[in-house]
């Protein structure tokens, strides 16, 4: 099996903010450099989840993913070395199509920046 064809395992601190003057949430993986705005927490994360996929597969396809994440201190493994017992992990392979991911990032301009009323902190394990 090929790095290429492995479920790589990322552990991120994922960081979600709501302001309510905006009625905006963010949501935020910072070891990784990814944020994501929704009109929704639910929303948010799934953006954010989509381009945590677009991350793993663009640094994949130019070979230097493993090195990517080493240097960003990111905690990883491949699916078929994830520990047991830790934390169920969720794969985010799922590709929008074109439209979607067109219309979202549409919706995404549109978003009013202010200061963040409430952050809640936690974890989440995502593979690509």
């Amino acid at each position: 099996m090929t790095t290429g064809d492995r479920l790589v395992v990322v552990v991120c601190d994922l960081t979600m903010a709501y302001n309510e003057r905006a009625e905006l949430h963010a949501a935020r993986f910072k070891n990784l450099g990814l944020t994501s705005f929704g009109t929704t927490q639910e929303r948010a994360v799934m953006r954010l989840k989509k381009q945590f996929n677009v991350f793993i597969h663009t640094h994949r396809n130019k070979g230097v993913l493993e090195k990517t994440l080493n240097d960003l201190g990111a905690t990883w493994y491949w699916a078929d070395q994830y520990p047991e017992g830790a934390p169920a992990y969720e794969n985010t392979n799922n590709s929008p199509s074109k439209e979607e991911m067109i219309r979202e990032a549409l919706e995404q301009t549109h978003w009013r920046p202010a200061t963040p009323t409430t952050a809640t902190n936690n974890q989440l394990a995502a593979a690509a």
